[in-house]
């Protein structure tokens, strides 16, 4: 829960976790928002923290599409 100008909100957080990471050749990554809303979507090294925010340090890579 967060606490914005004066009201609570809800936040949550899906995370996909894969063993296996993408090391040669062409790739891509899709996704559709289907809501309205402060969003981000990442990639991540695979040794990145999982408590550490995406983006806030040099093993990931964050787009805030609010």
């Amino acid at each position: 829960l967060e606490l914005t100008k004066g009201r609570l909100e809800k936040v949550r957080i899906f995370r996909a976790e894969q063993f296996y990471a993408v090391k040669t050749g062409k790739w891509y990554f899709e996704f559709e928002a289907v809501t309205t809303g402060e969003m981000r979507v990442g990639w991540a090294r695979p040794n990145v923290r999982p408590d550490v925010e995406l983006g806030a340090d040099d093993l990931s890579y964050v787009f805030n599409g609010h």
